[in-house]
């Protein structure tokens, strides 16, 4: 195996446990939930928790730039004109679960947020700054 492949690899493997690691953080606020009346997500809060992603910001950011300090780049066409014989339409049945899929993840979504408290904390910021811009804030 190439080095420039297992460099490749190794980055987007880091990449992955990174993004694990910030959703994580981000379920461990959602799970210790507001304390009274204060915000769920506050800068202490966020520090807290994401505090344990910071070693694996700092390894692939500082693997972003050894990258393209030595000119590691992948194998594959950068744009679609480049590899037309790859591209092949979906069926429509696939379209349509893609799609179907799609929508019950963010109707999902928008009910854990509502579920959540975020709707009430959404109308409050919108509420704040509305009140600034005309002056009564």
């Amino acid at each position: 195996m190439n080095w420039k492949r297992i460099f490749l690899w190794t980055e987007a493997l880091l990449c992955v446990l990174l993004c694990a690691a910030l959703a994580l953080g981000a379920l461990r606020i959602c799970a210790r939930g507001a304390d009274g009346g204060e915000w769920l997500y506050t800068r202490e809060k966020a520090a807290r928790a994401l505090r344990p992603a910071l070693p694996l910001l700092i390894a692939v950011s500082g693997l972003a730039a050894a990258g393209a300090l030595l000119g590691v780049k992948g194998t594959r066409p950068r744009r679609i004109a480049d590899a037309p014989e790859r591209l092949t339409p979906l069926p429509e049945r696939r379209k349509t679960l893609i799609r179907a899929f799609l929508f019950a993840a963010a109707v999902l979504c928008i009910l854990a947020g509502i579920l959540n408290g975020g709707m009430r904390d959404v109308l409050y910021k919108a509420i704040n700054i509305c009140t600034e811009c005309v002056g009564l804030g």
